[in-house]
């Protein structure tokens, strides 16, 4: 027997336990032939190992349809780099019969898979595995699926204009019982009809393929993308707060902005934006046509938000969310990822930051500056933040536990004015690594200049301590305060991160690249790293690289990551990561699906 063919029914005989582990009747979901499977229950160690050895794209998603794990057949498949398949959410039907669908890979070819989806019992969140597997399409038929046919885009695979309103209208529904928030962003490009007349249509749908594949990377997960005619598209922010409503915008101008190349011809079709927040009596038909009305009154790549009367959060979801705030940690609502930061010199992972999420049961995920200033007000902060120091002491301690070879970088901790000047504080910090057998190293802790002014001498004093018991200090968005470099003067700081305001501007903004060249100038002349935050594109990162900044963290890097896939970096040199790609519009959908 020759390798090709071994091979070929070693693949087989996975994928046939594969599907033996959550088919066959009286399974009860486990996973034969796995030495950590136990009986009456499955772990995702065990169905991780049988992912891998399928040979068909293959996900599981958990009840809100958030990709728990995946294999790299099922990146390949989807034309999703690795980071962002991970915690993105599975937008197509689940459950029923299996169905076909259609999607294009890197070069705009459009292949075909059969879709199918079975519940996986006795494993905590992850419910249901998705399989992909590819199928030929035959010969005269026309490209898009019966799934596809009356709701999706055939040329980009975007949601089409009716799709988009349906989930427009959700959302808008959603607010009206006071659960939501939210925005719509219209834009269409300029000189896009150009481009048609002189290079011709096939130039022009190229164009558009590449916009489309664009938008579903610049967007976050939750965020809804869709086309609505000819060269104008439509986004669907979950976001609550304008500041990061124009954040989207901001980086939506900043994918687009740059040349799309087509036959080693570079075409530049500027953005033109409208922004238009949801506010109360708004149906989607009014929503989209304010956005669309900023946008007509905008100019290419400067987003316009529109003129209306916004509501503040409503007092009875602040209160709501207060009242829930004290069992989202008992109740398993809220988790941790895990964004890597990397050395811009030697591509080394350098560190993590954790960042704490809440998914609401009703809400759904709830945006951490909204949560975050809640549990400030109403002084459950302290609590939170104890916890968040367990869960990241005791996953250090995990990762550790797993593997020698392990190199653990340190991991952040983001702190409040509330956390430091609490008594207990230390006390609680110390004993938390001590029962772990960890130093103070193995943590890094991030503070603002907001937290910093508010109690100047006492946090000083508290700072100090904490740098003296072997803590680094790092001064956070760092440039947006009135007093940076004095606080660097004032305070045991051993880092400072540049703000994502400015590094997202700082290739089309003077002010803002001048902000962030004299930010790695004063981390130099006073010896602290310094980390750029919010790196998004290969320019940003080359430009930040030749002015020596020492670190970066961002989309162009890695994603947020659970604590399985963050331990992935720990063995492997960044560089040797699959180059990343633009992305698929499939995936990139989040919460909105139905």
């Amino acid at each position: 027997m020759d390798l090709d063919t071994a091979t070929e029914r070693v693949s087989a005989k996975a994928s046939q336990r594969l599907r033996r582990a959550w088919t066959e009747p009286g399974s009860e979901g486990t996973c034969p032939d796995l030495a950590d499977a136990e009986v009456g229950s499955v772990t995702l160690e065990s169905v991780s190992q049988l992912l891998n050895l399928s040979p068909v794209g293959s996900l599981v998603v958990d009840d809100d349809r958030r990709v728990v794990l995946h294999n790299d057949a099922a990146s390949r498949s989807l034309n999703v780099h690795p980071d962002d398949l991970a915690n993105s959410r599975f937008v197509h039907p689940i459950g029923g019969e299996p169905y076909e669908l259609a999607l294009r890979d890197g070069d705009g070819t459009e292949q075909h898979f059969s879709v199918e989806s079975h519940v996986l019992d006795g494993l905590d969140r992850a419910s249901v595995v998705v399989t992909l597997t590819p199928v030929d399409q035959p010969a005269g038929r026309t490209g898009s699926s019966a799934y596809r046919s009356g709701t999706h885009d055939p040329l980009t695979l975007l949601p089409n204009r009716e799709l988009l309103l349906n989930r427009l209208s959700e959302m808008v529904r959603r607010r009206g019982a006071g659960r939501d928030g939210g925005a719509v962003i219209a834009l269409d490009l300029e000189r896009f009809g150009r481009i048609n007349e002189r290079f011709g249509a096939a130039v022009g749908d190229s164009v558009l393929r590449a916009v489309a594949n664009r938008l579903t990377v610049a967007v976050e997960p939750g965020d809804y993308v869709g086309r609505i005619g000819g060269d104008e598209f439509a986004v669907l922010l979950t976001a609550r707060c304008t500041a990061a409503h124009l954040e989207a915008a901001d980086r939506i101008v900043a994918a687009l902005s740059q040349p799309i190349e087509i036959d080693g011809v570079h075409h530049l079709c500027a953005p033109v934006l409208g922004v238009a927040e949801l506010v109360a009596g708004d149906d989607e038909i009014t929503a989209l046509a304010v956005a669309e009305e900023a946008a007509r009154r905008s100019v290419p790549g400067t987003p316009r938000l529109a003129h209306r009367q916004v509501e503040p959060i409503e007092a009875a979801r602040a209160r709501a969310l207060q009242a829930s705030l004290p069992v989202a940690v008992s109740e398993g609502q809220m988790f941790l990822n895990y964004q890597p930061i990397f050395s811009l010199a030697s591509h080394d992972l350098v560190g993590l930051e954790a960042l704490v999420r809440w998914e609401h049961p009703d809400d759904g995920l709830i945006a951490p500056d909204e949560f975050i200033r809640i549990a400030d007000e109403a002084g459950s902060i302290v609590p939170l933040g104890q916890w968040i120091i367990v869960e990241v002491c005791e996953q250090i301690a995990q990762w550790h536990h797993a593997s020698d070879g392990y190199v653990i970088p340190p991991v952040s901790i983001n702190l409040t004015c509330r956390q430091l000047c609490h008594p207990e504080f230390r006390q609680h910090l110390h004993t938390e690594l001590a029962s772990r057998g960890l130093e103070p190293r193995a943590l890094r802790f991030e503070v603002t200049e907001e937290a910093l002014d508010a109690r100047g001498p006492q946090i000083s004093l508290v700072l100090r301590q904490l740098a003296s018991d072997g803590f680094s200090i790092d001064l956070d968005e760092f440039g947006t305060g009135v007093s940076s470099v004095t606080q660097l003067q004032h305070h045991p700081i051993s880092a400072i991160k540049l703000s994502r305001s400015f590094v997202a501007r700082m290739m089309d903004d003077d002010a803002s690249a001048r902000i962030v060249l004299a930010g790695i100038d004063i981390g130099r002349a006073l010896g602290l790293v310094v980390t750029a935050i919010g790196v998004e594109t290969s320019d940003q990162k080359a430009v930040l690289s030749r002015w020596q900044c020492d670190q970066a963290q961002g989309f162009l890097l890695a994603r947020p990551v659970n604590a399985v896939q963050a331990a992935h970096f720990f063995l492997r040199d960044p560089a040797s990561l699959p180059p990343r790609t633009m992305g698929q519009p499939i995936l990139r959908s989040g919460s909105l699906a139905s």
